[in-house]
């Protein structure tokens, strides 16, 4: 079941929250509404397939159970992490690296989520050895995991930011304050979902929709077009999940931490990896960078850190080798740009954001293509000036006609498929670089008329594109990261 989907937004939802609400009204106390809420993420959960509803539960049972252990058995709590950790990644990779890695033939489909849900309990895992502070309640515990706003793909959300939160979520009724955000931010995530990253998708799916050796002789053109159509529709896609997923959480008093933080405006790709998937990015640092020795060690050794860590989390997106290729880019850009910091070497801000800029939007490439030799064929046109313009009209055409806009475009004064594409680009990209502040949106708020206009018109956006694609008995696109 997916956010965008009018059964999650006007049938689930609702039912959710209303339980939620007559629970509290009725005054069950905090286990009841826990269980309730852990009943109704299961049932979310299982809405693809009832029997891999086991796995979360297992994991959940595993983890709680060896943070108990290391509270009683302090003197063997380093053993029982690491048994726990092991068996964490051994979950992760039967189902996910196993034909990868070894070559094992296993015909299991890969359980929604499991990357982001094995990362959340190897976290608390960790934190718990180094902290000792452990979570008692199973029902607590289980509902940090499975809470549905997460569970399918992130934030990844620790136990220390969730534990302060249960007094508020056991009021059994939204506060105002996170009601009208929530609220925002579900219908900012639905813009950026269904009006932005699935208007794009064709133009990328269309281009590797072909095999590597038709895409070998094609112009620069397409793969250009196809990179930055991409490099656009992964960050809407991504951004406008989590955008939801938090608003989500704000309707039940739950607060997420920020995931998205305009990572297009980087002028730099460390920049870039602070502002984007930041959860991600900090479990990676904390959990592996700096227990390798982060930057405290010597050049080299601090260059090997960063490789094993970018590799590590390419490999994390999936197994195969264009997201090894792919993080291992970011790993050799990750140690040039140190470099060049410590010769002190600078460039222009303009041109280090255009640099970076491109950077992405060719390791992008890589990352979306299906396998390891389309994304060297892609990248190989890049030296292909002139040619067939073919594949660049199919893609602009089936963009142009799949869109749920087409109604529109067909009365607009300009008709050209390739006009209303590039110009639609054009105000993706500023959409998607030209940060609003967190001050803005306080300013926002605090002007009801104003507030209220801003909310009814990306309602009614939203709407009419969910019913546009009701009429053209269209669907939404799965979310890029429910494959990881």
């Amino acid at each position: 079941m997916l956010f965008v989907d009018p059964l999650f937004l006007f049938v689930f939802l609702p039912l959710a929250l209303a339980s939620w609400r007559m629970l509290g009204h009725f005054g069950v106390g905090e286990n009841g509404l826990l269980a309730a809420v852990i009943a109704v993420s299961l049932a979310f959960y299982s809405w693809t397939s009832v029997p891999y509803t086991l796995i979360p539960m297992f994991s959940v049972a595993v983890n709680w159970s060896a943070g108990m252990l290391m509270s009683r058995a302090p003197a063997r709590a380093g053993w029982i992490a690491a048994a726990a950790v092991v068996l964490n990644l051994f979950q992760l990779g039967v189902f996910k690296y196993a034909e990868f890695l070894g070559g094992f033939m296993v015909n299991l489909a890969l359980p929604l989520g499991i990357s982001f849900f094995t990362f959340q309990q190897i976290s608390y895992i960790i934190d718990v050895y180094k902290t000792r502070l452990h979570e008692r309640s199973l029902l607590r515990y289980a509902f940090i995991v499975t809470f549905f706003p997460h569970l399918i793909a992130g934030p990844i959300v620790r136990y220390s930011e969730f534990r302060p939160q249960f007094p508020a979520f056991a009021l059994g009724r939204v506060l105002p304050r996170n009601r009208s955000l929530g609220v925002f931010l579900i219908l900012v995530g639905l813009v950026k979902k269904i009006v932005f990253a699935d208007t794009l998708a064709p133009l990328a799916d269309t281009y590797f929709s072909h095999s590597p050796e038709e895409l070998r002789g094609q112009s620069a053109a397409p793969m250009l077009l196809a990179g930055a159509a991409f490099y656009l529709q992964i960050y809407f896609d991504f951004s406008g999940y989590t955008d939801i997923a938090i608003g989500l959480a704000r309707l039940f008093n739950i607060k997420f931490p920020k995931n998205f933080d305009y990572p297009y405006a980087a002028t730099s790709v460390s920049e870039f990896w602070h502002r984007w998937h930041i959860t991600l990015s900090r479990f990676l640092r904390d959990y592996l960078y700096i227990p390798l020795g982060g930057n405290r060690a010597t050049p080299p050794r601090v260059a090997v850190n960063l490789m094993v860590t970018m590799l590590l989390g390419g490999l994390w997106h999936g197994a195969a080798w264009n997201f090894v290729v792919w993080g291992g880019m970011h790993g050799l850009a990750l140690v040039a740009f140190r470099a060049w910091k410590t010769l002190g070497m600078r460039m222009p801000v303009l041109l280090a954001w255009g640099v970076t800029q491109a950077f992405l939007v060719l390791t992008w490439i890589v990352f979306r293509a299906p396998s390891l030799s389309a994304a060297l064929a892609s990248i190989g046109s890049l030296g292909n000036v002139g040619g067939d313009a073919e594949l660049l009209t199919e893609m602009i055409q089936v963009c142009y006609e799949s869109n749920v806009f087409r109604p529109l475009l067909d009365a607009a004064p300009f008709q050209a498929p390739s006009t209303w594409v590039g110009m639609f680009i054009a105000v993706a990209w500023v959409v998607a670089t030209f940060r609003i502040s967190a001050e803005s949106i306080a300013r926002l708020r605090a002007r009801p008329v104003v507030w209220t206009m801003a909310l009814t018109a990306l309602s009614t956006l939203a709407a009419v594109v969910l019913w546009g694609r009701a009429v053209r008995s269209g669907h939404p696109d799965p979310f890029i990261y429910f494959q990881f």
